[in-house]
């Protein structure tokens, strides 16, 4: 597990699965292969998870969503998001705020409020 403090972060996984936490501020997390679960929290986070089945939640304020390839669950939290499923069976939810969301390829499921 990879843990931002305060401040803007850059958080890289690696090969296996990981989790990334990001805090306050603006993180860039990258769960790269692997299953992995990248959670922003508070803050204007961007969070990719490249290469496999991953779990990306925003947290509050507007943030930018990527799954990759793999059958991804996006959840962007409050506020106003950009999700993107990308390749794979994607689950993209955008919850409160004006939120931009895309599956991508694959047969997805998307639902707002």
């Amino acid at each position: 597990m990879l843990e931002g403090g305060f401040g803007d972060d850059s958080l890289l996984g690696g090969d296996d699965n990981d989790t990334l936490l990001g805090q306050a501020d603006s993180d860039t997390l990258e769960g790269g292969a692997g299953n992995d679960i990248l959670e922003g929290n508070s803050g204007t986070d961007r969070l990719f998870g490249q290469l496999g089945d991953d779990s990306l939640d925003g947290g509050s304020e507007n943030d930018t969503l990527e799954g990759g390839d793999g059958n991804d669950l996006l959840d962007g939290g409050d506020n106003n998001d950009s999700l993107f499923g990308q390749a794979g069976n994607d689950t993209v939810i955008g919850n409160r705020g004006d939120d931009i969301a895309d599956g991508g390829l694959g047969n997805d499921l998307l639902t707002g409020q």
